[in-house]
């Protein structure tokens, strides 16, 4: 399978999947690839990793609501906390991109942040 790189119609050999081994390091690595195959496996992974995580947010957060009542308020705070960084995200990766040194840095500080986001709630044990 081929596919063309943009913007020069010439086609891309698709790399064979990475041992299972590696697949793991898969988002470690695409930071400084500058393919388009690999761009479009990050756009696969990345997506990936935010659906479950969202699944996985909205589920705790619905275990720990204080009340039933204010459930549909709660979650409606839920949803401008997750869309505010969405807003604000773009201009701030322009910035990255334009003054940091180009994509590697800006996919360099999306993995740090992305390592940091499971720690972030680590400290919760249980709930209820």
């Amino acid at each position: 399978m081929a596919l063309s790189s943009p913007g020069t119609g010439t086609p891309e050999a698709v790399p064979p999947a990475p041992p299972r081994q590696a697949r793991g390091l898969l988002p470690l690595l695409l930071p400084v690839s500058t393919s388009w195959t690999a761009m479009l496996a990050f756009s696969v992974v990345n997506g990936l990793g935010f659906a479950c995580c969202m699944a996985v947010d909205t589920a705790l957060v619905t275990m720990v609501l204080p009340t039933a009542e204010d459930a549909a308020r709660d979650m409606g705070v839920l949803n401008v906390a997750n869309a505010g960084p969405q807003i604000v995200a773009p201009f701030l990766a322009s910035v990255l991109v334009s003054a940091g040194g180009g994509c590697t840095t800006l996919f360099l500080v999306a993995a740090a942040l992305s390592v940091l986001g499971p720690l972030a709630v680590r400290p919760i044990r249980t709930v209820r």
